[in-house]
């Protein structure tokens, strides 16, 4: 009767070291559960209701701000080269409107810059055979005391503003899109026969 009594303690505590062995399982299973925003426990975060919709919506921000970011980079290194545009200088006598130089464009050999239309007859004044724009000094935050602004400082009878253009086409040659600019020519004007080209702002 003793050795009963034993044989079945025996399978008792058998059977129960089994049922533990059982339990590390769900505590390693409830540890790589995840808990959704809403509330929810799923297995995997990928089965949180909504989820996917959410992450795509979120991809198609993202893909925008970054198309965004891409076009006005874009925009701002797209600024044309006019180192090569003939130009004179003629000093003025009373300052007016903060302009001490008026800028002289004769008609370009070329007037494509870096892809930017230069319509020069747009521009020209009959009367002075020259497309005319004014120079103010740097004044304003930004600008450089020792440089020229030319180009879009409005002069005393009206504004003559330097524009170019760009005019894009498909491959059946319609035009898709036609950009226009207003850049101002950056010089250091020594005096009217010394000035230096320094950049294009747009």
């Amino acid at each position: 009767m003793k050795y009963k009594i034993l044989i079945i303690s025996l399978l008792i505590f058998i059977v129960g070291l089994s049922g533990c062995t059982e339990q590390p399982k769900e505590i390693a299973t409830a540890q790589n559960l995840y808990r959704c925003p809403s509330g929810e426990i799923v297995s995997d975060q990928e089965l949180c209701p909504n989820n996917h919709g959410n992450s795509t919506e979120t991809n198609q921000e993202n893909q925008n701000l970054e198309n965004t970011n891409n076009q006005e980079n874009e925009e701002v290194q797209d600024c044309p080269n006019l180192s090569t545009l003939p130009v004179e200088f003629e000093e003025k006598d009373q300052v007016y409107n903060d302009i001490d130089y008026t800028q002289y464009v004769k008609e370009p050999s070329q007037t494509t810059f870096d892809g930017w239309e230069f319509d020069y007859k747009k521009h020209e004044s009959s009367t002075i055979g020259a497309a005319v724009f004014y120079c103010h000094k740097g004044k304003d935050k930004g600008e450089n005391l020792n440089y020229h602004y030319c180009g879009q400082t409005p002069g005393l009878f009206g504004s003559n503003l330097l524009k170019l253009t760009k005019t894009s086409t498909n491959e059946e040659g319609v035009i898709t899109k036609v950009k226009e600019i207003a850049p101002t020519i950056v010089y250091k004007i020594k005096n009217k026969n010394e000035f230096q080209y320094i950049e294009t702002i747009c």
